[in-house]
């Protein structure tokens, strides 16, 4: 169910934001994703048992409901009733299959690149959090609640670095605030790797890895949105990201589970992460795209200063 309603919902906030600032728009909406899961992880940490998780999934539905309650009393979605779509035939009302056909068919290949990286590291951290609990209790002793609770450290950590993370990509470009997380990530992970037993140390990377979530997490989908076609398309771009992040997420656990069981060993899922980060640090040198257009003040203060450097 959450497929049907996530992708349209996160395709508001560009409605409401010029490109330029919509990392940082995204990286507000995220703070408050992670303010939630940070309640999710502490909460529920305190009403999940072995025995009755069910005090978990009726927190889960109230939550949901006073979202939806929310959405339809205080969001106010443009009209598009008097948008033009007379030129648009019944050709481009195309199904997701079909516009990742169409992304693989262009000439630059940016966007089938951004996907892929995307894919990527949202396979690791995905398969990372759903087998998170198998494997701290295996190697770590911890039971199911210490286990949820202790996600707290990559969620809390994530909140707070969500808005910073837009305004360093508004100073370095979002394809290299990207690039840097998946850089610290990949070096938190190969630590992590070598960390059985003691909590301590995981602790203390789990936080560096929440900050380098959001170095890549908040920027990411501001780069599909930039690469729409056109404002009308920014919706099937969330889409595209969505059905990305969201297979990653379906097959993340079961790709991990494999080889965990089958080929490197149960004691080293961070060495998959790993792999998949650096697949993901590979796609993303080969995207070109995705960064917001200069205004033409901005245009105008950049030549400024390329004219002093000349001159000097």
């Amino acid at each position: 169910s959450m497929g049907a309603w996530r992708a349209p919902t996160v395709a508001l906030m560009p409605d409401f934001v010029a490109p330029r600032d919509r990392s940082k728009g995204n990286g507000i909406v995220n703070f408050l994703g992670g303010f939630g899961a940070i309640f999710a992880f502490v909460v529920g940490g305190l009403l999940i048992t072995d025995d009755n998780p069910f005090p978990g999934f009726l927190l889960v539905s109230i939550v949901m409901l006073l979202a939806l309650v929310i959405l339809f009393l205080g969001v106010k979605e443009p009209d598009t009733r008097n948008w033009d779509f007379s030129a648009e035939s019944e050709d481009d009302k195309i199904s997701i299959i079909t516009s990742i056909k169409q992304v693989a068919r262009e000439p630059d290949k940016s966007t089938l690149f951004m996907l892929m990286a995307i894919f990527c590291w949202f396979l690791a951290y995905q398969g990372l959090e759903a087998l998170w609990t198998v494997y701290s209790g295996e190697f770590f002793g911890l039971d199911r609640g210490a286990a949820t609770f202790s996600l707290t450290f990559v969620a809390l950590p994530f909140m707070l670095f969500a808005v910073p993370a837009g305004l360093i990509a508004k100073k370095i470009t979002r394809r290299w605030t990207i690039i840097c997380g998946l850089v610290i990530g990949t070096i938190a992970f190969l630590v992590l790797e070598f960390i059985k037993g003691d909590m301590a140390p995981v602790y203390v990377l789990f936080p560096v890895f929440g900050i380098a979530w959001a170095l890549i997490n908040i920027n990411s989908i501001a780069m599909i949105w930039q690469m729409a076609p056109s404002a009308k398309h920014i919706g099937t771009y969330t889409g595209l990201y969505y059905f990305f992040s969201f297979l990653a997420a379906i097959v993340g656990p079961t790709v991990l589970g494999f080889f965990m069981d089958y080929v490197v060993g149960r004691e080293n899922m961070f060495v998959i992460c790993v792999a998949f980060f650096l697949l993901a640090i590979f796609f993303m040198t080969k995207v070109k795209r995705g960064e917001p257009e200069l205004t033409d003040e901005e245009r105008e203060a950049r030549q400024a200063a390329i004219n002093r450097v000349d001159r000097e």
